[in-house]
């Protein structure tokens, strides 16, 4: 049985992993009193990008 998938959801599988842990890192380093990525919204959507992985789970 052949998987079918959206052509490109690879890339923007990458970027939304990228997203999640770059959303980690700050919000660990925020915990630990160390100011990162304030002022950059993108480093704010990790939620968002929980929600695609989510949408387009593929089994």
């Amino acid at each position: 049985m052949a998987h079918k998938h959206l052509k490109g959801l690879n890339t923007l599988r990458f970027f939304a992993t990228f997203l999640v842990i770059i959303y980690h890192g700050k919000h660990h380093l925020n915990n630990m009193g160390i100011p990162f990525g304030d002022g950059f919204k993108i480093l704010d959507q990790g939620k968002t990008a929980v929600d695609f992985f989510l949408y387009y789970q593929v089994f």
